[in-house]
């Protein structure tokens, strides 16, 4: 059952959808998955914190919470935290019985919105991080990471406040609203929800998975870089036994354990949207 009102334009806003019992189960189902989720990006913040409260002293800038890794790594567990507390805030939902249309949806909405662009911005980021250091074997300077943190979340910011300050419209009703079993980008507004959302998954989805790729086959051996110039190696004695310039780098070191992560987000990701089945 729905409650709804007639916009300018003749579609209907939602104000209330009231769970199904399956509906009500799945996202249930999420609830629980975001408490874990929380519970492990607040463990891993916290023990990067502790780290870098426990290495301040020292010079060496090879320690991994002073890599251009761990500070792009921290923007996307913030994102994950961002994204953690918007499905925990379904518990109202299902203690109401179904979603409704408010300040805590409006909320909800922003916070989906703004964790998925940041996620899918920061998996990028990392990704390309790790090319530059595995593929290219360049030595980024600091200022690329102060860079790079500063126009990713200024763009972040701004990506996501054009939706509801720029789109937004009395004749579409408010850009946040109900959307399924929870709120985000309402109904109204689906062409935005592929442009401002949707878009910049599939966009990082796609680039992460060619970088990654390139990165596996440049470790074992398949692709061999000189200057501008790769060429592929099927054969060869000592194929796979590559050691970059800067192998014993603790960046490099970190970055080839983050090959695992795109593997990972994908668990994640299905995990996440469990409650879908139920729909």
């Amino acid at each position: 059952m729905s409650d709804s009102i007639r916009l300018p334009n003749g579609q209907d806003f939602l104000l209330r959808v009231s769970y199904t019992q399956p509906e009500a189960n799945g996202v249930t189902v999420l609830v629980v998955i975001s408490c874990i989720s929380m519970v492990a990006v607040i463990g891993l913040l916290a023990m990067i914190a502790l780290s870098a409260f426990n290495t301040r002293t020292s010079k060496d800038r090879t320690i991994f919470v002073r890599t251009h890794v761990a500070a792009y790594l921290v923007s996307l567990l913030l994102c994950n935290l961002l994204q953690a507390i918007a499905s925990l805030m379904n518990a109202t939902w299902i203690r109401r019985g179904g979603v409704n249309f408010g300040n805590a949806c409006t909320v909800q909405g922003a916070l989906k919105h703004i964790s998925d662009v940041g996620i899918a911005l920061w998996t990028l980021v990392i990704a390309i991080n790790t090319f530059s250091l595995l593929f290219l074997e360049l030595k980024l300077r600091p200022y690329v990471l102060w860079l790079t943190l500063t126009s990713g979340w200024f763009g972040l910011g701004a990506i996501v406040i054009s939706g509801p300050a720029v789109l937004n419209t009395v004749e579409r009703g408010p850009f946040y609203g109900l959307a399924g079993a929870w709120c985000w980008i309402s109904d109204g507004y689906t062409a935005q929800r592929t442009t401002l959302d949707y878009m910049f998954m599939f966009i990082s989805l796609v680039l992460s998975s060619i970088i990654y790729t390139l990165v596996y086959l440049r470790l074992r051996g398949y692709l061999v870089v000189s200057g501008w110039y790769v060429r592929l190696r099927f054969n060869g004695s000592d194929r796979g036994s590559w050691h970059g310039r800067i192998a014993n780098d603790q960046a490099l070191v970190i970055s080839r354990q983050m090959l695992l992560y795109p593997v990972t987000l994908a668990s994640i990701r299905a995990l996440q949207q469990t409650p879908d089945l139920f729909h």
